[in-house]
């Protein structure tokens, strides 16, 4: 009773550790390791595979966002610390974001031409959300089943060592 009683407790520690979306539902997969993340659905911000730091790998938050297979376009709005609004360009690939760019200097890179940009919302439907909340669900719930499986395997050792004694 007692492992059972440290188990729910390091459970709910852990779950009050999460960023509130254990399950993923809140990133969306674009283009490699990257992802749009949206918060109360209206704030919407890039993310890598590292996760959520508060303010996304752009330093701010999306209010336009387009991309093809290697590039992601974005118009920046940083105004809440203190950096440039802009264009910037995220290489998929190389892991390089680039910018703040202008409309006119966005002219002189040829690798994100073709990529029309939408505001986020409509980007957030285009992507979907069920390759996140596979992930998103399957590995929370290993670790769940992981956990049990160890509680009853303790208990049958105990038990056993409680029967030769």
């Amino acid at each position: 009773m007692r492992d059972r009683a440290i188990l729910l407790l390091a459970l709910c520690v852990a779950l009050a550790g999460c960023d509130q979306d254990p399950f993923g539902f809140t990133t969306r997969p674009i283009v490699g390791e990257y992802g749009l993340n949206q918060f109360e659905e209206s704030f919407y911000y890039l993310v890598d595979h590292r996760g959520v730091n508060g303010v996304g790998i752009l330093e701010g938050g999306v209010e336009k966002l387009g991309w093809n297979d290697r590039y992601i376009l974005a118009w920046r709005d940083a105004s809440f610390n203190g950096a440039r609004d802009g264009w910037m360009i995220v290489d998929s690939r190389t892991h390089r974001v680039t910018g703040p760019f202008s409309n006119a200097d966005l002219e002189r890179h040829p690798e994100v031409r073709g990529i029309e940009p939408v505001l986020p919302y409509v980007a957030w439907k285009r992507l979907g959300g069920w390759p996140v909340f596979i992930r998103g669900f399957v590995l929370p719930m290993a670790a769940v089943f992981a956990a049990i499986f160890a509680v009853r395997w303790l208990q049958r050792r105990r038990a056993r060592a409680s029967a030769q004694s």
